[in-house]
Formats: structure tokens, sequence, C-alpha cells
């Protein structure tokens, strides 16, 4: 861990985990969070040089002049190589605007949410890192529940990341999501007083 006074803490975990949930209870303790996700998302929708690249690979998902997001991942579903080049655009934005949310707030802790913080490598932005577990049934079965998902998209999405136990394998700290609120709210709790009330360098 660095030492200084902000820590920065990536919290990951496979879909359906509950990192949202855990995002969302840091945020309750006053710690600003940004999710990459919304941010991937603006940047598809905001940044020119992003759209004209996506056009171009993609031009499929051109619509009224910007990209549609569901015609983007159709397009994916059919060129997975198109991925990694999508990522390769991408990214690269997702981690500068990591990198000025950090600069912009001032705070013991800053939570940065990213499904694929180990596997694209947002986790050298982070002091250390939090991935959010639950039970393969309890996972499937919260993931089923989301509108218009199948269990073909389900095993598409989770072939994309680490799995489970390799997310509990590399991070720093693991919070079980499969209990109860309150449960998963009292291992927020416990780790908010390790890192931020009893860190030496908080």
């Amino acid at each position: 861990m660095k030492k200084r006074k902000t820590i920065i803490l990536g919290l990951t975990g496979t879909i359906g985990m509950g990192k949202s949930t855990v995002m969302r209870m840091f945020e309750k303790l006053s710690a600003p969070c940004l999710d990459a996700d919304l941010v991937a998302h603006d940047v598809i929708k905001n940044n020119r040089t992003a759209a004209r690249q996506l056009a171009k690979l993609f031009p499929q998902a051109l619509e009224k002049g910007t990209i549609n997001r569901k015609k983007l991942a159709a397009a994916i579903s059919k060129n997975p190589a198109g991925l990694l080049k999508l990522e390769a655009i991408i990214h690269p934005l997702v981690i500068k605007a990591c990198r000025a949310f950090i600069k912009q707030h001032k705070a013991k802790l800053i939570v940065l949410e990213v499904p694929l913080l180990f596997e694209a490598g947002f986790d050298r932005l982070c002091d250390v890192t939090l991935t959010v577990s639950a039970k393969a049934a309890t996972q499937k079965e919260r993931v089923m529940k989301r509108k218009h998902m199948t269990p073909a998209k389900f095993r598409a999405l989770n072939s994309r990341q680490f799995s489970d136990k390799e997310k509990r394998q590399r991070a720093d700290f693991i919070i079980r999501t499969d209990i109860s609120l309150p449960d998963t709210r009292r291992q927020v709790k416990a780790l908010w007083k390790t890192l931020v009330e009893e860190s030496p360098h908080a």
C-alpha cells in the first residue's frame, strides 16, 4: 500500500455478484465512487474521436450519427475479435477518466468499480483491490432475472471475464454477497474500518 492519505480501492467481481450494491454502501460511508461501465458508456456516446473509430470498425452500430450501444453489442457478439479492438479504443479513455476522478476528489478512500479490473490492468491505478463473490447458483439466479437475459448471453458475458475463483485469488480483500444485505453491509463497514480508520496511511 502506498504511503499517502488517499487510498484507491479497486472494486470488481464477475457479473451478478453485487458490485453496484457494494459500491453504493461505500458511497453511504462518504467514499467518492466511480463506475467504469458508466464512463465507458459516456465515452461511446459523447467522445467524437472514439465514436468515429467505432463507426469504422462497426458501421452497423451507427444510427443517426451516433453509436447505438445495443447494435454495437450485437455486432461484437457476431465478431468476438472486434471486442479487443473496441477495448483498445475505450479502455485508455476510461483509465484517463479514472485518473481525473482520483485527482478531482480529496478523500480518505476512493472507490473505482471496474468489472475488468484485473483483465484490463485497471488494478495498476489502485492501492488495494476488492472482489465481491457469491455462490454460482446465486449469481445465475440474479443474472437470469435481468431483462432480455438468456442462458447463452449469460455464458458469453461470464466468458469475457476472469472466473470468480481467479478474481478471489488476485484480490486483496473479498466480500461475500450471498448471505444477506445486512451481512454484506457489515463486511463493507469492517473493510472501511480497516482501510480508513485503522490504516497508518489514512
